[in-house]
């Protein structure tokens, strides 16, 4: 995904502004932390955030809130359907990963979770579709134009819309990948390029150590 001057500079300010979010407090910092001697990359402590104010819909059409985040680990990672390369490419790697992690029954496996920033064109149906081609168990949310920015400024993703010739569009968001413990808090900033071993080790360091510093 090509970002030109202009985008990054509108993307920078949109980050900046975003009160109470991550934004300014947590990606200034980089997500790579010393604990007990250790480096975790992409740990975000202390004072991991609570997500809130969720009202989407899953690919089945169903209700998704914040009740829905509790009780599991989740890898969440927004992007959009039509988007031909940093989303299909992460997708793959979150497929593979998952698939990886599955094979091991004594650690947590997290659930993945794909949130449209285009929930104009991405409806359940196609949600549904879209997350299926990789795994039937990852979950596609999508909703009004209203929900789904109100979740991205409040957890600081940034993503706009680009036009292109004619009445399309394509989309620029953050290709981050966040993760959340079973308390809906977030814990870990996996930061782009993605792949499934950075995945897999981010993920078990952090889990241990939040699970280890209650």
């Amino acid at each position: 995904m090509k970002f030109d001057k202009q985008t990054l500079i509108i993307a920078a300010l949109a980050i900046a502004g975003f009160a109470g979010g991550i934004g300014v407090n947590w990606y200034a910092d980089r997500p790579r932390q010393q604990t007990g001697g250790q480096e975790i990359a992409g740990l975000l402590w202390p004072n991991p955030r609570s997500v809130t104010g969720v009202n989407l819909i899953d690919q089945d059409g169903k209700p998704f809130t914040d009740s829905n985040l509790q009780g599991q680990w989740s890898l969440v990672f927004f992007g959009f359907t039509r988007c031909p390369d940093v989303c299909p490419t992460t997708m793959s790697v979150l497929k593979d990963a998952f698939a990886q992690m599955q094979r091991d029954p004594t650690q947590p496996l997290p659930r993945v979770i794909f949130i449209s920033v285009d929930p104009e064109r991405d409806t359940p149906e196609i949600l549904n579709s879209y997350v299926g081609f990789f795994d039937r168990s990852f979950v596609g949310l999508t909703g009004n134009m209203q929900n789904v920015t109100a979740l991205t400024r409040s957890l600081g993703i940034v993503y706009m819309k680009v036009p292109l010739e004619g009445d399309d569009y394509t989309v620029d968001h953050s290709a981050a990948i966040l993760l959340l413990d079973p308390q809906a808090r977030i814990v870990g900033l996996l930061s782009p390029p993605h792949t499934s071993a950075d995945i897999i080790s981010s993920v078990r360091q952090i889990q241990h150590f939040v699970t280890t510093a209650r």
